[in-house]
């Protein structure tokens, strides 16, 4: 029932939903084979989304860790986020590690599932380092 407190049609937020929906990244999509990923692929807001469509998409590597801080204008040591990495074509994508760039935890992820992971960017402006964290599994459909 609409009240002066409540009026209909507006919604209650908080803190962390403002925060959470003006710095999540719109999903991307690849499309590629075993190599290193792209700019802007594991980078970008407080919530990545990459979803693989290839059949065998082998290996992918990070960039190194200084080109991830330069792909996010607004990364500094101690910022952290959140990575969803899913799976939907037919082969297991396995996460490496660019220069700089610490893995840990499993870094497969088979097909129709997706990995969450917590990244971290470490260092110093001149000595950058990503620690990129595996911190559960789903199922992707």
């Amino acid at each position: 029932m609409p009240s002066p407190l409540f009026p209909t049609g507006v919604r209650m937020v908080d803190t962390a939903d403002i925060v959470a929906e003006s710095n999540a990244k719109a999903p991307r999509t690849i499309n590629v084979t075993a190599g290193t990923l792209s700019a802007g692929d594991i980078t970008g807001g407080a919530l990545v989304v990459l979803i693989s469509s290839n059949a065998t998409p082998g290996t992918q590597t990070t960039r190194t860790a200084a080109q991830m801080y330069a792909d996010d204008p607004t990364a500094f040591p101690g910022q952290v986020y959140q990575l969803r990495i899913a799976n939907s074509g037919a082969g297991t994508l396995t996460l490496a590690a660019g220069s700089g760039v610490t893995l840990t935890g499993t870094m497969t992820v088979a097909t129709t599932t997706f990995r969450d992971f917590t990244v971290v960017y470490g260092g110093t402006f001149d000595a950058p380092t990503v620690t990129i964290t595996n911190i559960g599994l789903g199922t992707f459909t």
